[in-house]
């Protein structure tokens, strides 16, 4: 029985965290309409990963890293996404951009469907209030944050979704970017890793220079004696 409740509040260890991060950088919604939604699924990426620009007020109560829910109403239906807000940045002197990435589709899949899994009297006025609004972007309290990433996870099928936005936080803070920049290091064996590498490194095509390269983060802080730390970005990578 004891081994039970341990594997059980070990598979629940991601649900533990998801609300403690969103009791601190509470959950975010996004909501697109007409056009706007339908540029957006026509995207690379689509409504799994991309970046968006608004004026500074709108993103003033975003806090990231942090969860999302990005709601979207086109012509024929409509969609949910849960997903990470990664990044907050200044672009212009008048707007910031967001990154939203690892979305996928949950259930449900409507703006009413979300307002009906909210059941507490504390929360129902406050919820269909902020997302029967004109806003764009809605940054929710605390309390009705944590509210809702229970009731989302109650359904087994947005489980998967919720985890997989919310695994690339638990990795190393240098890995967290992997795709940032190519190690300089690993792309030149024969540098004398002593002292600091410039890491304003030249990308490397790994097949048509026949080697392996792996990738880091924008700060590569090599300093130690014969490239210790890496060895052990290459062995993280592959």
């Amino acid at each position: 029985m004891n081994k039970e409740k341990t594997k059980k509040a070990k598979a629940d260890q991601w649900l533990d965290n998801l609300k403690q991060l969103v009791n601190k950088k509470p959950l975010v919604v996004f909501q697109f309409s007409g056009a706007e939604w339908e540029r957006l699924r026509e995207s690379r990426r689509g409504a799994n990963e991309f970046t968006i620009a608004r004026s500074h007020e709108l993103f003033e109560k975003v806090h990231v890293p942090t969860v999302c829910l990005v709601i979207g109403d086109g012509e024929d239906d409509s969609e949910v996404y849960f997903g990470l807000v990664s990044s907050r940045s200044a672009v212009t002197t008048l707007e910031s951009r967001i990154k939203v990435k690892r979305a996928s589709h949950i259930q449900p899949a409507t703006k009413s469907g979300i307002m009906n899994l909210v059941t507490d009297k504390t929360h129902v006025r406050n919820l269909k209030d902020r997302l029967t609004s004109d806003e764009s972007v809605i940054a929710l309290s605390p309390k009705l944050s944590v509210y809702i990433i229970e009731k989302l996870a109650t359904i087994d099928s947005n489980r998967g979704a919720m985890r997989a936005a919310v695994a690339s936080l638990s990795a190393p803070k240098y890995f967290r970017n992997m795709d940032a920049i190519t190690c300089p290091v690993l792309s030149f064996p024969s540098v004398d890793t002593t002292d600091k590498i410039n890491t304003q490194a030249i990308r490397h095509d790994s097949t048509k220079n026949n080697q392996r390269v792996h990738k880091c983060s924008r700060i590569c802080p090599i300093s130690q004696p014969r490239a210790s730390w890496a060895q052990n970005a290459w062995q993280l990578s592959n």
